[in-house]
């Protein structure tokens, strides 16, 4: 091929010392690769090591987070718990009240009932006066018995408005259905 030329391998600026033998340069650069090596190694070991402290941070935060949600969904069965029992109470009292509403309005009647049948006695009883042979001290007596009686006190007043107790109301137009 050539005049006096090397023909093995081409000869490359490796930053190695000429003036070694092959070996030494073989081990110096051996050394080289194996510090870098070493070097990166070290770098990827604090990176895994970095890597691990962020999981571990993630780790923990998503225990809280469930540890909060937990509680918050304790929170908010109790709540539901109560908002029922509310409501059963709510209605239960609603019932009570329409029941009791019933029972007023019943009472007013029967004292409206009582209060015109106890008038009727009373008007009867002057009407017949000295009539049929009622003597005078049967209808005082009867007369003594009828003032005996309390006055039926007719006029309860409530906030409410219901049509059920104002029909039974002698203070209303429509009092026992008449307008």
């Amino acid at each position: 091929f050539g005049k006096g030329r090397d023909m093995s391998m081409p000869q490359m600026s490796s930053g190695l010392p000429d003036d070694q033998s092959p070996d030494a340069q073989l081990q110096l650069a051996l050394q080289l690769v194996q510090q870098s090596y070493t070097r990166r190694q070290e770098e990827l070991s604090r990176e895994v090591e970095h890597w691990k402290r962020v999981a571990q941070h993630h780790k923990q935060q998503e225990a809280q987070t469930r540890e909060e949600l937990n509680k918050s969904n304790q929170r908010s069965q109790e709540l539901q718990r109560q908002l029922n029992e509310r409501s059963q109470e709510v209605q239960q009292l609603s019932e009570s009240r329409n029941v009791a509403m019933n029972q007023i309005a019943t009472l007013k009647k029967h004292a409206a009932q009582l209060q015109s049948f106890k008038k009727n006695i009373s008007n009867m009883i002057q009407a017949e006066s000295g009539v049929e042979g009622l003597s005078a001290m049967s209808q005082m007596n009867m007369q003594g018995m009828l003032n005996e009686l309390p006055a039926m006190d007719t006029t309860f007043t409530s906030q409410m408005t219901s049509p059920a107790l104002d029909a039974y109301n002698p203070n209303k137009p429509y009092f026992n259905g008449s307008m």
